[in-house]
């Protein structure tokens, strides 16, 4: 992924179960806004990159651009997905 630019600066995610029914939660969009805050991100020009559905729902609920990766959840929940979004085998792929 360097040969592509591609850097991970940081990983912002909530620490709960889905159970706990906690409002920063995927679908919720909270860290997109914080991640945004924190470095002044482009929403326009950014990619939401996932394994399973809720992280392509959590990118719909703002506008985002999605990437489904066919890995681990992403195998088998890979039906339920809409045929407009981008799938990739893996991370490297969707780079």
């Amino acid at each position: 992924m360097a040969k592509h630019a591609a850097v991970f600066i940081d990983r912002i995610c909530c620490p709960h179960k889905s159970d706990d029914n906690c409002e920063f939660m995927k679908p919720e969009i909270h860290f997109i806004y914080k991640a945004c805050r924190l470095y002044n991100i482009d929403l326009s020009c950014s990619f939401i990159v996932g394994d399973h559905p809720s992280d392509i729902q959590y990118g719909l609920n703002k506008g985002i651009s999605s990437v489904y990766l066919l890995i681990r959840h992403g195998k088998k929940h890979q039906n339920g997905i809409s045929r407009e979004t981008v799938m990739c085998a893996n991370l490297l792929e969707a780079s």
